[in-house]
């Protein structure tokens, strides 16, 4: 049977593989294959995170909290473009691209994700002020998922 591995179905796979306790995954369908491997617990992906849970349930997307977080902070949700590791600053110690509280122009940087070594900018999408910032500094993100609220 072929399945239709668009590239969000590939995100979304990678998600679910992520989230579930498989050290290994593979994927054969049309001339497309896909390995996924792991040699480290999730635990101790999240403790290199600074953030030991003890749970691989914890790193799917709350949605309540994305609820609540809505509803306190209603505004503009400026989503992850791509599956990766987020920064704060273009490098280790440098003061972050925005803070809480901050005035932004769209097209203005207010973070970086690291996808497969390649550094990609994430900008606002609107003008506006940077209301609530829902992800941490080294935070594993997966596709869409919510990194700033803000007041337009």
């Amino acid at each position: 049977m072929d399945l239709e591995l668009s590239y969000d179905n590939i995100v979304s796979l990678i998600k679910i593989v992520a989230a579930s306790s498989l050290t290994s995954f593979s994927l054969e369908n049309n001339g497309l294959k896909i390995v996924m491997e792991s040699n480290r617990s999730i635990d101790g992906v999240l403790s290199s995170l600074g953030e030991k849970t003890g749970s691989a349930h914890d790193l799917v997307l709350n949605e309540d909290f994305l609820e609540a977080t809505a509803k306190e902070h209603p505004g503009w949700c400026i989503k992850a473009p791509f599956v990766g590791t987020f920064y704060e600053s273009s490098e280790v110690g440098a003061d972050p691209y925005v803070s809480e509280g901050d005035s932004v122009k769209k097209g203005q940087i207010l973070g970086i994700i690291e996808t497969m070594k390649i550094m990609n900018e994430v900008t606002s999408d609107a003008d506006g002020i940077i209301e609530k910032i829902l992800v941490k500094n080294g935070q594993v993100l997966g596709y869409h998922d919510p990194m700033f609220i803000v007041k337009v």
